[in-house]
This record gives C-alpha cells, sequence and structure tokens, in this order.
C-alpha cells in the first residue's frame, strides 16, 4: 500500500486553515472565515504523487479561553442555535480529541474527498487528450498542462468552499466539482475548447471511488502506518531493555512458569509488527468502466477504442489495482479486507492494553507522574492507566466503526444502491479513533517504569514452578510416578526453597542432573525467553526494514540492529543481534514516513514479513548401522528431510539456521537498496549494501547454530571464529550473493554455501564437503541442498507460512541442448559455433547461481566460465566453484576446470580461482576437448585431425615487392591469410606491404619448384616452410611483439585467440592453447594446438615450441621461431615447422 513519488509535477507550498466552522456565516465571504483570534494548529501533510505537495496546513479552533462565544439563546422551536465548535461538534473527534486527531483530516474530511475528485478528473481530461483516436481532445501544450496540475496542487479550502455552494443548486456533489472546473478553465484558451470533455462518459462513481481509494491510501501511509511503526518500536524497546527480566507468568490466573518481562512484550511486538504487515498488502483498487461497468457511452461516442485498456492504464497510473469486473461500483471487497485487517491489529492492541493494565495492577510496572495532573477527584493517592484505558475504549469504538464498514459495503443491490455512499463518509471515524487509540497507547508506554523489587517479590514466594523442570528432568532418568511425586509435595502447599532442595536431593538422577537442578531458581528458570527478547528485531524487521521508491531509485529504509537480524528460531535456532564480523557497517539514507516520499505507483507495501517460528527440538531418529534413516519423501518439510537424510545433529543444525537465513535474505533483496558501494573487501571487490546484509545475516545464522567452528565469505574473506566446536562442529564458506550487480534488473540471484568437516578451510579439495547448498530468490524461492551421504540433490520451495518444502529430487543431468556461456568474450569460439550450429538453446542470466541451477532443475544443459589472456580466472574455489561442483555431482552431472573435476582442485588459499564448466558427461567431454585436445571422460583419447597440415613461405621487406610463395587448401583460405598478414603488419608496423605474384599448387601437386613439400628417404610426406619479413622496423622491437603470448593473436595469420594453460610465459615449460582458422576444417570449426615451450635461446632471438595436441594432427611437431636483423631497420620473421602429415 506504501508507495514513492515518481512524478516531476512542480511542488506548490501554501497555507491551508482548516476551521471546525464546516460553513461561513452568511455575512461573511469565504476568506474572512479564519478569524485570527483563534488558535492555530498547524499539521504537515502531503497527499499525492502527482502533486508531492509539502503543505503546511493551519487548523483552527475555538479557544474558550479567549474568545467568549455568546451564550446560545433558545428558539422559539426550542432549538439551539450552536454553532459548530470543539465544545458543539457531536463526535469526540472533532471536539474533545481534535489535536490528537487532526492529522486525518486532510486526507478523510469532505474537502479530502473533494480535493481527490478534482484530482481524478484533471487527470481524466489529460488521460482523454494522450488518446489518438479522440481528435476532439488534442494533445495539450505543456503550458496548458501546467495550468491543470496547477488546479491540483493549487487546490485550496476558498476552492472547496466554492465547490460546496456550487452544490447547493446542483444538490450533486459531483456535479459540482465538474462545474467547478469548467468555471475554472472557461478562461484559458486551449482549455476552454474541450470543457465538455470533463467528466467524458463517466458515472459518479468512477471518480469517487477512485477518490475513495486514494483517501484511503494516502491516509494509511501518511498517518496510520508511522504511528503503527512508532507504537510497535516503542513496545520493541520495552523487550528489548527487559529482556533479561524475569517475571512470574500467570496463566488462568494462577502462577506458571517464569518468564522475562522483555519476552512477554516481545510477543506482542511480533504480533502487531505482522498484523501490520499484512495491513500493508491489501491492494487498493478501482475501477473506471461507465454507468454499468460495461463501457455503454465510451463506446457510444467512440467505437474503435479500446476502452477497457485505456479504463486499465489510467486506474494504474494513479497507483492503484485495476478491477474489470464490476458494476455501477467498485464492489468494495478490498474495503472490507482492510478494515478487518485494521480489526486485528487493533484486537491485538486491546489485548495488550489489558495486560498492561494488569501489570500495573500487579504492580509489576509504576507510572510516572506529571505535575499537576489528577487521578482522582476523591482519592488523591491514586495514578491510574488511564492512557491504555482511552485506548482500550477507542479501538473498541473503532471496530465497532469498521466491522460496520466492512460487513456493509460489499452488498449492494443489482448494479447498485445508495446505501453506500453515506457509510462511506464515516471512513474517518473508524480510522480516527484508532489513531486516537494508538497514540493513547504510546503516551503510556512513556510513562511505564519496571517494578523489578516487586517482580523479584512474586519470583522469591514461587518456588512451586519449579516443579515443572524436577518432574520433567526425573522422566528423563526413569524416574517412576514423577508428576505424581511432585503432585504431592506442591499442590495445597506452601512450597520453599529448603523443601525444594530437600527433595532434589532425595532423588535417584545423576550428580550431574542434581547439580543443575539445585542451581535452579525462579529467576533462572526462564528458558528461551531471552534469547527470543534479544531476537525480537527479526520479527519486526519489517518495521525498519521497509524500501520505497523515490524518484525511480531504490532507498533503503532506516537501519539498525534490526535490520540484520534473522528470524532463526526453528528447531531450536536463534540468533541474537550479533553482527560483529561485518567490517563495513551501511548507513543508508533515512527516509521519512511522510507521504510526501511516496508516490501513487503501487498498490501495496512490497516485502514480507520475517516470520517468527515457534522453537522445537530437533527430531531425528539415530539409525544403527546406517546413516540413511528412510527414505526422505516428495512433500516433506525441510526439517522432516534432514531427520531422515543424516543422523548429525550438528549438520541438521547449520543447515536448519542457513535456511532460515535464505528465508530471510530473499525478502531482503526484495526491499533493500541494490546500489551505492558500502566498502571493499580485502580482494579488491566492491560490495554493495545488500551484499553486506546478506553477509550479516550469514555470519549470524552461523553463530546461533552453535556448531560452526569457522567461516568466511567473499565479503569477509578471512576465518572468523563463530564459537563451534572442532570436534564435532562445522566450517562454512559462502558468497552471500552471488548476482547483487543484477538484484535492481529483477532477474534471479543467490546464495551459495559449502560446509567441510572440522576447523580446516584450506588443504582440503570440494570432494571434503559433508553439503552444500544454494539458496536461489526469483520469482520463486528455493533452497538447493546436497548432503555427502545422501543421493541426490534436493529442492526446496519455500511456502508462504514460511516453511520449506521438499519439491524435487535431481540424481542424473542427461542430454540436452541448453548452454549458459559465463565469461562470453573469454569463451572459445569454435566452443560457442558448436552450440550455435547445432541449435542449442541460450540460457543465460549473468549469474552464476540461476544458470546452475537451471541444469539441476532442468536436468540438462551446460554452464561455462573461462579463462583467456585478457580475462583472468573470476570464480573462487572455495566460495563458489567447489559447493556448487558439489550440488551438480550429486545430482549427477559433470565439473571441469579443463583437467579435472573441480571437486578434486586442491583449495590452497582462500582466494584461488579457476575456470569451471558444469553440466552433463557429454558436454563436459566436449568442454576439455576443445580447451586442452583430450578428455579425462573419454576412453578413446585424443580426437583425431582432419586437415592436412600447410605453411606459407612470406618475404616482406620494406616497401619494395617481393613474391610470396603460399600453398594452402582452398582460394578463400589463401585471400584470408594474405589479408590478415599483410593487412596486420601494414598498420601494426606502418609499413608498406604490397604482393606481386601468388601461387597456389593444386592440391596433392607437389611438382612445383617452389613447393615446401618433400619427401624423405622412408617415403612419409612432410612439410617445410617460413613466414617472415618486417620492413622498417627494429628486431628489438619486432622480438617484444612475437615472443609474447598475448600478441600472437595479434601478428600470426588466422590466430584468434591464445590461452595461458600452464607456467610462466617465456620461461620454458610453459603451455598455451592456440586456436583460430590456422588449419580450416572440413566442417568450418577452428583448429586449435597445444603448445608447450620447449626452449628459448634470447642472443639468438630463437623460440622453439612443441605441439603436444591438436586437431589437426600435427602432433609432436617442432615449431620455430627466428628473428633475423637485416641491418636495413627490417626484421625477417623466420617461422618453420616441420612435422608428419597425419
Amino acid at each position: 500500500m506504501e508507495f514513492a513519488s515518481s512524478s516531476s509535477t512542480r511542488v506548490f507550498n501554501r497555507t491551508h486553515q482548516f476551521s471546525l466552522l464546516s460553513t461561513p456565516p452568511p455575512s461573511q465571504k469565504p476568506s474572512s472565515l479564519f478569524n485570527p483570534s483563534l488558535n492555530a494548529f498547524f499539521i504537515r501533510f502531503s497527499t499525492t504523487s502527482f502533486s508531492p505537495r509539502d503543505l503546511s496546513c493551519k487548523s483552527t479552533l475555538r479557544d474558550t479561553t479567549t474568545t467568549r462565544i455568546a451564550t446560545p439563546k433558545m428558539a422559539e422551536n426550542g432549538v439551539h442555535d450552536f454553532e459548530l465548535s470543539n465544545l458543539t461538534a457531536l463526535s469526540p473527534l472533532d471536539g474533545r480529541y481534535w489535536n490528537k486527531v487532526k492529522d486525518l483530516s486532510p486526507y478523510m474530511s469532505e474537502y479530502g474527498l473533494i480535493y481527490y475528485r478534482v484530482l481524478v478528473e484533471i487527470k481524466w481530461l489529460l488521460k482523454l487528450s494522450q488518446i489518438p483516436e479522440i481528435t476532439e481532445v488534442p494533445n495539450f501544450s505543456e503550458e496548458a498542462e501546467t495550468y491543470l496540475e496547477r488546479l491540483i496542487d493549487g487546490f485550496s479550502m476558498d476552492d472547496a468552499l466554492e465547490v460546496k455552494n456550487i452544490e447547493k443548486v446542483t444538490n450533486h456533489d459531483v456535479k459540482a466539482v465538474e462545474y467547478f472546473l469548467k468555471k475554472k478553465c472557461q478562461s484559458h484558451p486551449e482549455i476552454a475548447k474541450v470543457l465538455e470533455f470533463f467528466h467524458f462518459a463517466c458515472t459518479s462513481e468512477d471518480i469517487n471511488n477512485l477518490a475513495h481509494a486514494l483517501m484511503l491510501k494516502e491516509a494509511m501511509n501518511g498517518v496510520l502506518f508511522p504511528v503503527m511503526d512508532k507504537l510497535i518500536k516503542a513496545i520493541c524497546k520495552l523487550a528489548e531493555d527487559n529482556a533479561s527480566t524475569p517475571m512470574l507468568s500467570r496463566t488462568h490466573g494462577q502462577p506458571a512458569s517464569p518468564t522475562t518481562l522483555g519476552k512477554e512484550m516481545a510477543v506482542f511486538a511480533a504480533r502487531l509488527s505482522e498484523q501490520r504487515h499484512e495491513i500493508s498488502q491489501v491492494k487498493i483498487k478501482g475501477k473506471f468502466a461507465g454507468a454499468v461497468g460495461n463501457y455503454n457511452a465510451h463506446f457510444s461516442a467512440y467505437p474503435s477504442v479500446n476502452w477497457p485498456l485505456i479504463a486499465k492504464e489510467f486506474v494504474e497510473s494513479l497507483g492503484l489495482c485495476f478491477n474489470p469486473y464490476v458494476t455501477q461500483i467498485e464492489p468494495h471487497d478490498y474495503m472490507a479486507r482492510l478494515f478487518h485487517a485494521i480489526i486485528v491489529f487493533n484486537s491485538i492492541l486491546i489485548d495488550f492494553d489489558r495486560d498492561i493494565w494488569g501489570y500495573i495492577s500487579l504492580a509489576y510496572f509504576k507510572q510516572t507522574t506529571k505535575a499537576g495532573e489528577i487521578g482522582s477527584s476523591t482519592m488523591p493517592h491514586k495514578v491510574n492507566p488511564i492512557d491504555f484505558e482511552n485506548s482500550e475504549g477507542n479501538l473498541g469504538k473503532a471496530n465497532g466503526n469498521l466491522s460496520h464498514l466492512s460487513e456493509k459495503l460489499p452488498i449492494s443491490r443489482w448494479q447498485r444502491d445508495l446505501t453506500d455512499s453515506t457509510v462511506l463518509r464515516n471512513m474517518g471515524e473508524g480510522l480516527g479513533h484508532s489513531l486516537l487509540a494508538y497514540k493513547s497507547a504510546l503516551q503510556g508506554i512513556a510513562k511505564l517504569q519496571v517494578n523489578e523489587t516487586r517482580l523479584s517479590e512474586d519470583l522469591n514466594q514461587s518456588w512451586e514452578v519449579l516443579a515443572e523442570p524436577i518432574q520433567t528432568v526425573m522422566r528423563r532418568y526413569s524416574v517412576p510416578e514423577p508428576y505424581e511425586k511432585l503432585k504431592e509435595l506442591t499442590r495445597g502447599r506452601a512450597v520453599t526453597k529448603d523443601s525444594i532442595k530437600e527433595f532434589i536431593e532425595g532423588l535417584e538422577i545423576p550428580k550431574e542432573a542434581k547439580d543443575y537442578l539445585l542451581e535452579l531458581t525462579p529467576h533462572t528458570y526462564v528458558g528461551a525467553a531471552i534469547e527470543l527478547s534479544k531476537t525480537l528485531d527479526i520479527a519486526i524487521s519489517l518495521v525498519n526494514g521497509v524500501t520505497t521508491l523515490q524518484d525511480g531509485a531504490q532507498t533503503v529504509g532506516r537501519q539498525t540492529k534490526m535490520e540484520t537480524g534473522i528470524a532463526c528460531c526453528a528447531r531450536g535456532a536463534y540468533l541474537p543481534g550479533v553482527s560483529q564480523h561485518s567490517k563495513a557497517p551501511v548507513s543508508p539514507q533515512s527516509i521519512s514516513p511522510s507521504c510526501s516520499s511516496r508516490s501513487l505507483k503501487s498498490s501495496s507495501l512490497f516485502g514480507e514479513t520475517l516470520r517468527f517460528v515457534p522453537r522445537s527440538s530437533l527430531k531425528v531418529s539415530k539409525p544403527k548401522n546406517s546413516s540413511l534413516v528412510t527414505r526422505c519423501e516428495i512433500g516433506d518439510s525441510l526439517e522432516e528431510f534432514l531427520a531422515k537424510a543424516t543422523s548429525d545433529k550438528g549438520l541438521i543444525r547449520v543447515l536448519m539456521c542457513m535456511g532460515e537465513a535464505l528465508r530471510t535474505i530473499a525478502f531482503k533483496v526484495r526491499t533493500a537498496s541494490c546500489g551505492g558501494t558500502a566498502c571493499v573487501n580485502s580482494f579488491g571487490d566492491e560490495q554493495l549494501a545488500v551484499d553486506m546484509l546478506a553477509n550479516n545475516l550469514l555470519f549470524e545464522a552461523l553463530t546461533y547454530s552453535h556448531f560452526c567452528k569457522y567461516a568466511c565469505s567473499e565479503e569477509v574473506p578471512e576465518l572468523q571464529d563463530m564459537g563451534g566446536p572442532t570436534e564435532g562442529g562445522f566450517s562454512v564458506a559462502f558468497d552471500p550473493l552471488d548476482g547483487s550487480s543484477i538484484v535492481d534488473t529483477n532477474f534471479s540471484v543467490g546464495t551459495i554455501f559449502g560446509v567441510w568437516p572440522g576447523d580446516k578451510l584450506t588443504g582440503v579439495t570440494g570432494r571434503d564437503q559433508v553439503a552444500a547448498a544454494m539458496g536461489v530468490y526469483g520469482p520463486r524461492t528455493t533452497y538447493v541442498l546436497a548432503l555427502k551421504d545422501y543421493p541426490g540433490t534436493h529442492e526446496f520451495l519455500l511456502l508462504d507460512e514460511g516453511k520449506w518444502q521438499h519439491v524435487k529430487e535431481t540424481t542424473e543431468i542427461g542430454e540436452g541442448k541448453l548452454f549458459s556461456p559465463g565469461n562470453l568474450r573469454a569463451t572459445f569460439d569454435n566452443l560457442i559455433n558448436y552450440y550455435v550450429k547445432e541449435k542449442y538453446t541460450l540460457r543465460y542470466t549473468g549469474g552464476m547461481v540461476p544458470d546452475v541451477n537451471q541444469i539441476i532443475v532442468k536436468e540438462k544443459g551446460i554452464f561455462t566460465n573461462v579463462i583467456s589472456p585478457s580475462s583472468k580466472a573470476k570464480l573462487r574455489l572455495l566460495f563458489e566453484v567447489a559447493p556448487l561442483g558439489f550440488l551438480v555431482e550429486k545430482a549427477g552431472g559433470y565439473s571441469s576446470d579443463g583437467y579435472q573435476s573441480v571437486l578434486d582442485k586442491e583449495i590452497i588459499n582462500l582466494d584461488d580461482r579457476t575456470q569451471v564448466a558444469y553440466g552433463s558427461k557429454n558436454e563436459i567431454i566436449r568442454f576439455e576437448e576443445t580447451l586442452y585436445g583430450k578428455s579425462r571422460l573419454k576412453s578413446e583419447g585424443v580426437p583425431s585431425g582432419n586437415g592436412t597440415a600447410t605453411w606459407a613461405a612470406i618475404k616482406m621487406v620494406g616497401p619494395r615487392i617481393i613474391p610470396i610463395h603460399l600453398s594452402w587448401f582452398s582460394d578463400h583460405a589463401n585471400l584470408c591469410f594474405r589479408s590478415y598478414f599483410l593487412g596486420f603488419f601494414s598498420r601494426y608496423y606502418r609499413c608498406n606491404l604490397t604482393v606481386d605474384k601468388f601461387y597456389l599448387p593444386a592440391q596433392g601437386d607437389h611438382n612445383h619448384k617452389e613447393d615446401p613439400y618433400q619427401e624423405d628417404e622412408e617415403g612419409m610426406v612432410k612439410w617445410r616452410g617460413s613466414a617472415g619479413g618486417i620492413g622498417e622496423a627494429l628486431i628489438d622491437r619486432v622480438w617484444t611483439t612475437v615472443s609474447q603470448t598475448k600478441k600472437l593473436a595479434e601478428w600470426m595469420p588466422m590466430v584468434e585467440r591464445c590461452t595461458d594453460l600452464a607456467g610462466e610465459e617465456g620461461v620454458p615449460g610453459y603451455v598455451r592453447l592456440v586456436s583460430g582458422f590456422m588449419f580450416p576444417q572440413q566442417d568450418g570449426d577452428r583448429s586449435w594446438i597445444k603448445e608447450r615451450l620447449a626452449a628459448i635461446v634470447l642472443h639468438h632471438l630463437d623460440n622453439f615450441y612443441k605441439m603436444e595436441a591438436s586437431n589437426v594432427g600435427l602432433d609432436g611437431s617442432i615449431n620455430t621461431l627466428k628473428l633475423i636483423d637485416y641491418g636495413d631497420d627490417s626484421t625477417l620473421v623466420n617461422w618453420s615447422s616441420e612435422d608428419s602429415i597425419i
């Protein structure tokens, strides 16, 4: 429901005078209505995105202490001639309580209704001018549009009174607005021509339903929500401040197990926060379909216009949801939902008011007094809880009004009756009493002081509450009839510390259990109450974590400790508000809750509340001889799946806590800031605010799992001690938000993590992981998980109620034509060409998580992210590659870094990086063969080439014309070679090269005298050739170019790419992969050669490379590069090669 402003409408500031006098006396003009002798109360309010007016509105009340009101005279008919004032108003909202509810007046008063009617009428005229088929209303000039917008922004109390005066004649409120606008525009030369298009094809309800929708929406956003949030935060503070304050609880009015005062306040904060969210999720709807919802009048005038589409666009332009199925009225169902949701919020607050009232009666709270205030007219000592009583009473009144609205408004006879009209005028009453109640409760909370002495006295007198833990421990150790024995001890008897101690010492239980019970007191027996209180920020993070859109940019709300809280109470896991691992706290811009910072672009507050899951114990059946308890089933919850899949309670705890973190991150991704760099990590990577938010949540989850020893992340790439055990504990590495740079484009993103046993994250391999997972945040939120000792990779879907449900199991990755080429510019062209030629479907999002998840979910495809001389490895083995490799291989797929499975690569440093491919077996074979000529997965070995090896003999020296001799496959290859080679050197060295003659012997013709082919003594065909000659270039300069691998593609004919594989460039042992069209293949694929630098002779400027593998049949050949100085600033580049032709 909350919205932000994206309008560029000019802002106009002015002052309104809101008076409790409804109309001026006959002798007064409207402008003289506002008597300077009246007291003024200033209100700041704003109205709509179309006119984000920052208005200063003055509400005036008659002050009976300074201005005497003449005693009203009794008329002959017995009627008083009372003038409306704070003393004569029928509703206390307009009298006694006006100061507390006046903020609602600009929205919910008749002035507000008239204003929004004016807005809708003008916006409709502007919309008509944009419809090409309606030629009678041409596009308005900028000046005319500005004039109309100013009628909205400049709408004043005098304007509203003028409308009311017109209504006295028309006896029709909406028609009065139409006439008012015609009058205002009749003098404008452009608008005057289209005056009759005001209210065109409209029924009154078209205007009214949109006006009422905007009134409700902006009143909630501008007034009610900010006060609700203050109330929830005030209760949160009570909870936080008293998290460890023990208190005797009461069930059925009798003493029960102790709790803490903070935890009981946390219950109300969590309930109110969730219901506040439910209110914000109501979609505010509108219609614009004419007299009976069929666009009858519209089509009669312009039958060719798509009126339903026009109506939809218009309603949505106001920030409302369009309802296409209506009668004369919008059915008001959304109003019923809204008012019911507010009733529930109010009912929760009534419960709070009554509990606080009771705690005050028990003297658990004292109330601060204010000098001069009187509690009782006859009992001077009393300090009554009047604020909570006032709140409770007004909430009841509000609920009664809202209940009638929600029951009445959805009902209308046939296509419409008028009973809703008068009822709708009372919406402000229900909201007003609600607002008054919220402020009264806030006022009461501010007066509360905790009486710890009284709390302690009650606990000291209630030792009988320890009967519960004693009999529960007795049950554990099979002591017979524990309940009955405690019942005999405590029921109807005074139980003291000594009697409890005597009973415990007489129990036949282990000493450590007995010592634990003896240490218990009513003050310390509070269970998880303290932790629940301290993690209250989890449940109410919505209050401070709301994100709105302002002028098209995302702005995150105030970030406090609540912002990094996480609801991780499922299955015994609780997270305190700990964020010490974050080295760069985020300080986003603060947002004012006022309506001026929102727009009409959203029909509901986006985001979801964080559900607070009750604590329960892990239910794990320990198997005797197997780690697998039973077969997991589709439909299992995450807890049920883990209980079946592993007997390791520590691992279950870690994975459950991470699951809760993923759920919270999914919400935060939808609502948190995506822009703005928070800091730079030690790797030098920029970290976005949303990265750090996810990072903090995951660290907190691992801290409170109690089984994580060390953790590190891409954002904090140093080992962090999480406090867990080394023996039986785990270490976790994670990428908190892979793809954070594409969050604002609304692509799917995700979290990646791997779990290793013990305390090691280096000196291990990916195969050592005991579990790995990724969270995928997209249209669905999923938790994809694999365990070392359980087959398959498993997908869990986040349900509406906040639970993870098992929905898919993947055990095989088959063949299928899907490819996701990460780092596409570095990907080998022949690999890409193969995908294109074979008509693979490109499915690439720019995020590693969704692309790899696609392989697992679709059970086919390949993902690659390769390296090249200009594009080094980016993916980190520890944080990304190994965990995802674990998921893919457990799903039945394969992974590769070009040589081996990524799970077999040892993690030496936290920042180790690598290239990678994930996919089916055949896809990985193709990947490895393309890069390196052979695949570990293919028993056949290296594929054979299919071309004849050839070279060129070229001599180029300066500007002289030198013959070029060349043998090749085809004319096409010949021309390509010539143009590439000559073109490059002409451009790179600025030399003037030409070709005198060109020899192209027929294939297989070895009789030409210049033919480089020769036969050896054994009759085996060999070839020998050279390429060289750079004119006007010093030999040292040429050597700098040709000796560098990165420059090979620049000077070597038809080479497209050269990739470092091993070793150091320029040092013998260095291995490179050369690919391109050096030896064109019959099917058009590129050729490739894997070469090892055998030797380098610097003083002779010689290089010797051995071809280790290729797809052209040149395995084992030796290539020699030698430079010869011609002495005339020219250099001969002699490139020779000798090999047996396969």
